[in-house]
């Protein structure tokens, strides 16, 4: 299966958090297709602290990283004029990685469900805090 993967449960289990965790072990016992965009990417990179390099660096490694292009724009753009003025909390890395998970035929996971319930009818989040 293939997943889409947004900043919140990169950063999840890059802190440690039990069920991130245990959601990322599962997803290599099913030797999951993870993908996501680079700007979630540089997202991850702003946010890593000292002494996360490694870590950080190995886990950005299990992923298909994919470019935001003109026609990607273009699809977000149009996303973007479709649900943003129902839901006033997405913004421009939502709406890209909403693209890619539709692109691609990814499953997104997120823990900001409430983002993309208009875009993906359906979400729930891969786990709880």
């Amino acid at each position: 299966m293939k997943y889409a993967l947004d900043t919140s449960v990169l950063i999840d289990q890059l802190r440690g958090y039990a069920p991130a965790v245990a959601l990322f072990e599962r997803l290599a016992a099913e030797e999951a297709e993870l993908v996501s965009s680079y700007v979630v990417r540089t997202e991850v990179l702003s946010g890593m602290r000292r002494g996360e390099d490694r870590t950080t660096r190995e886990l950005l490694d299990m992923i298909e990283w994919s470019p935001v292009g003109e026609p990607e724009s273009e699809a977000a753009g149009a996303l973007g004029r479709r649900f943003l003025r129902a839901n006033q909390g997405i913004d421009t890395p939502d709406l890209l990685i909403a693209e890619l998970a539709e692109r691609q035929g990814a499953e997104l996971l997120t823990t900001n469900t409430k983002h993309f319930r208009e875009i993906i009818p359906g979400i729930q989040p891969p786990y709880t805090y």
